[in-house]
């Protein structure tokens, strides 16, 4: 009697999974419930073996893309340190590694609350076609609207960038590349560059393409730039 009381509170007992998508690579799954999530390079995903039995809770480390399949009972809820986000179907992204400044929820379809944990007064129910940024400095939120294909597309391997500042850029490429930069010049951190690549561009074609605007010079020693 021990025995089978023993095994079933081992059943019983929670662990967890981990899924983790290195540097220089990206991952595909199919949780229990259905929802399928692609992780960003360095990117890493944990949830219980109670998961689509009692909750459907996820923590993200990284970036994530997921098409969350529905369940109007069973909320789908992504933990990323200091904000939720809860859905109950719909396709949307994370981007939370924990050295950036911000995390940023976009939607691309349905409805999702991500909610501020530290001042649940300024959760923001987002649609269709907007990203909500989180900042850590500040502790605020702003909404605007963007591409949702535009933003969600590293999940094909292209890369897009929308005047942001060579320092996020080589932030992305480093952990998609795994590669590291050195800026010589600090001031080049500040550069910013509209471009949009395929999934077949390697990082020389990137780094190329972006160097003949002549605002840099790089050289490339292995994995470093």
């Amino acid at each position: 009697a021990w025995m089978a009381w023993n095994m079933k509170d081992m059943q019983d007992e929670e662990s967890f999974y981990i899924v983790e998508a290195p540097l220089g690579e990206k991952s595909k799954l199919t949780l229990p419930d259905g929802t399928v999530v692609w992780l960003n390079a360095g990117s890493q995903l944990r949830y219980s073996s109670h998961f689509n039995k009692n909750n459907r809770d996820v923590t993200l480390e990284g970036e994530g893309y997921f098409e969350v399949a529905r369940n109007e009972k069973l909320p789908f809820i992504v933990n990323a340190k200091e904000i939720d986000v809860k859905v109950l179907g719909t396709k949307f992204n994370v981007k939370a590694y924990s050295d950036d400044q911000e995390i940023a929820v976009t939607l691309a379809e349905g409805s999702v609350n991500m909610i501020d944990k530290a001042a649940p007064a300024n959760s923001v129910i987002m649609v269709p076609q907007q990203q909500a940024v989180y900042s850590r400095l500040t502790g605020k939120t702003e909404v605007r609207k963007v591409s949702t294909d535009a933003i969600c597309q590293w999940t094909t391997g292209a890369h897009f960038f929308n005047e942001v500042s060579f320092e996020e850029i080589a932030g992305q490429l480093e952990k998609a590349f795994d590669v590291t930069f050195i800026f010589r010049n600090p001031e080049r951190r500040k550069l910013r560059f509209y471009g949009e690549f395929r999934s077949t561009d390697t990082l020389n074609d990137i780094l190329t393409i972006m160097s003949s605007s002549e605002k840099f010079t790089y050289r490339r020693n292995n994995n470093i730039i």
